[in-house]
């Protein structure tokens, strides 16, 4: 009686099979190599949305204030589609490409600047208008995308649900769900935002997900709106190609509504999704929630400890057991060690050649994070020795 049964069984589970695989392929990034951009930073590639009319003032063609657009864009990087190719990148890694706030906040000395970063969002389902046209429409997106996907390169967007934007200047946190106005930080009856101090204590658990990062307005994802919100506008990414998130500041997000997240990102698409985690080292006093994030939400996470004993080892020359202790310890603590992302370079810190202008070694340290366990992420510019110090020349 068990064969017969057995016999029926086989096309229903051979269908699970196919489908788990292919699921379980879509969502495999252990085999790419990925390129990360800071979009505007790249390549102009449609000067028609230099200086758009909703935005003005917030570019500068002469390049010479490193705080204003200087007109890249998604169209130019599906213009060096090809030179990505041909470099061997398999994923692509953009900038938050979601419209950001139209108005300058002065700095210090009373100089314009512009999120040109991507990370100061008024509407989390429009594209920025530097980044694509005046509408805000999503048609460079997803050229972009079809570009990418036709010569085989995933695409990863920078996605960012702790924050809107500035909480006491510009557009004072405003939040607006694909034009409509949801709130600003001063005018929030519903509780949008979590109305609290900067963070003073940087180890403490509470603060770093409740409290204010510099002064940008913090979402409260508990609040249903926000929930829904947020998770519309990744499954909206997802509708458009995103093949996987890259998560701006999980240690700041509600850790616990993170594991949500993640589960509504995998349930819109096949994806894959990592963290920044900012972390020193394993000795970090939150490595273990950290460790507990990566192994138990579906969510991998940068691998900034192994970054630090790459750079200790390759740009200071400190002993090669950095390396090996790093390794070992995250090899045990981990459980997809496989999955984490490693890296030499990217858009937080002084690039390598700051701290040690040796091109030779920057290729030491290119040449073991290719061979290193992890995905390895290529920083632009690493690949021909981009000078870069302290923000923003990185």
């Amino acid at each position: 009686m068990a064969a017969p049964r057995l016999g029926r069984a086989l096309p229903v589970l051979s269908a699970i099979l196919v489908l788990f695989c292919a699921g379980a392929q879509a969502q495999d990034f252990k085999r790419e190599v990925v390129y990360q951009i800071v979009t505007d930073r790249f390549f102009n590639g449609d000067t028609a949305n230099d200086d758009p009319a909703q935005s003005p003032g917030l570019f500068d063609g002469t390049k010479s204030n490193w705080r204003l657009y200087w007109g890249g864009d998604l169209a130019g990087i599906q213009q060096k589609i090809s030179y990505l190719k041909g470099l061997g990148v398999t994923a692509l890694w953009i900038s938050p490409p979601v419209d950001n706030v139209n108005l300058s906040i002065p700095d210090s000395l009373g100089n314009p600047t512009a999120p040109y970063h991507g990370y100061a969002a008024r509407d989390m389902k429009r594209i920025e208008e530097h980044f694509g046209d005046s509408a805000n429409s999503w048609a460079a997106f997803d050229n972009l995308v079809s570009a990418a996907h036709a010569n085989g390169i995933k695409v990863i967007v920078d996605f960012a649900p702790n924050h809107s934007n500035q909480n006491n200047a510009g557009e004072f946190g405003a939040l607006y769900d694909n034009g409509a106005f949801l709130a600003d930080y001063g005018n929030d009856p519903s509780g949008y935002f979590h109305h609290s101090p900067d963070i003073g204590d940087w180890n403490d658990r509470y603060q770093l997900q409740y409290d204010q990062l510099f002064g940008l307005a913090d979402l409260n994802q508990e609040h249903p709106t926000i929930d829904a919100y947020l998770k519309a506008a990744a499954t909206q990414l997802a509708q458009h190609g995103t093949d996987a998130f890259r998560v701006d500041a999980v240690k700041h997000v509600t850790w616990g509504w993170e594991y949500s997240m993640t589960n509504a990102m995998f349930t819109s698409a096949p994806s894959f999704v990592f963290g920044e985690w900012y972390q020193g080292n394993t000795s970090d006093p939150l490595y273990r929630d950290s460790r507990k994030l990566a192994n138990r939400s579906g969510m991998s996470l940068l691998d900034f400890p192994l970054n630090t004993a790459i750079r200790n080892v390759f740009a200071s020359g400190t002993s090669f057991w950095d390396l090996e202790n790093t390794l070992a310890a995250e090899n045990g603590d981990f459980t997809w060690k496989n999955d984490l992302i490693t890296f030499v370079d990217n858009h937080d810190m002084p690039r390598f050649l700051s701290v040690n202008n040796d091109t030779r070694r920057l290729h030491q340290a290119l040449a073991f994070l290719l061979t290193c366990r992890g995905i390895p992420t290529l920083y632009y510019g690493d690949e021909h020795g981009e000078p870069g110090g302290a923000d923003p020349d990185n």
